[in-house]
């Protein structure tokens, strides 16, 4: 067993030696920095943060304490694994960020696209709201497309546009959570395949 898991150290250790390497060589395009900039604009207005600090919570709570499962005895395959190792994987893999405003890491790509979304031309873009957005009441859309008072954010914001009444053509899927943005005007003009910057992001 231990010569197992000593094999399994290896594996998963070169495997995470890999990834991280290949993380900070890529660099990302000026379209991901814009989607970002984005989700960073429009984040605290539709609880994207909360809503991943949930989700973090929850992966790491199943890791550390898994169930022990009766019927599908495979799925014991965590109980194999010495807690102090599962809590080792669960604070690489899902960190406990500090408590206050602006610690929380960006997520994954992937994670953003579940948030933001946009079209191939740059004028409409699709916001899913999680269920920490308070998206029943009135200025919910005048916050995601203006900003709040005092916090700033918002999309127009975000695209480099001076808000205005009638910016956006606002569609609204109330079933599935999601808010489409059109710029009633030209479209922002941007370079989106082209990489820009090395590293850091934007």
């Amino acid at each position: 067993m231990t010569g197992l898991m000593f094999v399994a150290g290896l594996v998963i250790g070169a495997a995470a030696g890999m990834w991280v390497g290949k993380r900070r060589e890529y660099v990302p395009t000026t379209e991901e920095k814009l989607v970002r900039k984005v989700y960073r604009h429009v984040d605290e207005i539709i609880g994207a943060t909360k809503n991943e600090s949930q989700l973090r919570a929850d992966m790491r709570f199943r890791l550390i304490h898994p169930r022990f499962h009766l019927l599908r005895p495979w799925k014991n395959w965590r109980l194999l694994v010495p807690r102090r190792v599962r809590q080792w994987i669960a604070d690489y893999l899902w960190p406990t960020p500090k408590m206050g405003p602006g610690v929380n890491p960006l997520p994954s790509d992937q994670r953003i696209a579940h948030y933001v979304r946009h079209s191939p031309d740059f004028r409409t873009w699709t916001v899913h709201y999680s269920a920490e957005a308070p998206a029943n009441h009135a200025p919910f859309i005048e916050w995601l497309t203006k900003g709040r008072p005092v916090q700033g954010g918002g999309m127009a914001q975000a695209l480099g546009l001076e808000w205005h009444a009638g910016l956006f053509r606002v569609e609204r899927n109330w079933r599935d959570g999601l808010v489409h943005l059109t710029v009633a005007g030209p479209a922002p003009e941007f370079t989106p395949t082209v990489p820009h910057g090395v590293g850091a992001d934007v």
